[in-house]
């Protein structure tokens, strides 16, 4: 009996200093419990546009391994932006909903599909890019029939992310595997992301370094890709 108090005791003792630990020089705002915001922004992990104790306890669920969340939930589970889910995710919206912190709505940025003749140039410029980079012997009869857009996860800044791929390239069952800016890639069947800008084409981590997309790009490709 006694050993069960000093265990509730210590356990209570760790979720105040849990809470301690979180940032508290953030702006409150008056209205921060109820505030409007987009659907699957952080902490909205129902969609409704609103931090209420339902976000919370499904962010606590997903945290246990209770329930297994869309991509939508993981990335508004994912509050402080460390690509995991953790204790102070959900004291931070919890915390969020009795107005004690505050923190900004971000969102998975829209993907807007490619049209047909969008598509059609994308692969013309890739049967290029194949022929510039292994050389055009090996590419003489190659067509825009031959090309395949796989995954396509919107435009950044002018740079579309894609899988693109000639069709006799994608049967490996091989998989490739980087880091980006601190986030971990795994693609199957020997792929990986490429960012077609101004005509030409150049791999997700290729673009990172040299400023096509940003590091908040790589985060947000992140969690649509996984």
């Amino acid at each position: 009996m006694k050993f069960s108090r000093i265990i509730s005791i210590f356990l209570c003792l760790v979720f105040l200093i849990s809470m301690s630990l979180l940032p508290v020089n953030a702006e409150i705002s008056e209205s921060s419990g109820n505030e409007a915001r987009p659907a699957y922004s952080k902490g909205d992990l129902n969609g409704d546009g609103q931090i209420t104790s339902v976000d919370y306890l499904l962010l606590k669920r997903i945290f246990l391994g209770t329930l297994t969340p869309t991509v939508q939930q993981l990335f508004a589970a994912d509050v402080n932006k460390d690509s995991k889910i953790a204790s102070v995710d959900y004291l931070m919206v919890r915390r969020y909903f009795y107005q004690t912190f505050y923190f900004p709505a971000d969102v998975l940025q829209t993907q807007i599909p490619l049209t047909e003749e969008q598509i059609e140039a994308i692969k013309m410029d890739y049967i290029e890019y194949l022929k510039a980079e292994i050389g055009e012997e090996h590419y003489t009869s190659l067509t825009v029939l031959d090309i395949v857009v796989d995954d396509y996860y919107g435009p950044y800044y002018g740079c579309y992310v894609l899988f693109i791929n000639h069709y006799e390239d994608l049967p490996l069952n091989v998989f490739t595997k980087e880091y980006i800016a601190g986030y971990e890639f795994v693609y199957p069947n020997n792929q990986t992301l490429m960012v077609y800008n101004d005509s030409s084409f150049v791999d997700l981590e290729t673009a990172y370094k040299n400023d096509l997309i940003s590091k908040s790009d790589v985060y947000d490709l992140y969690w649509h890709f996984k």
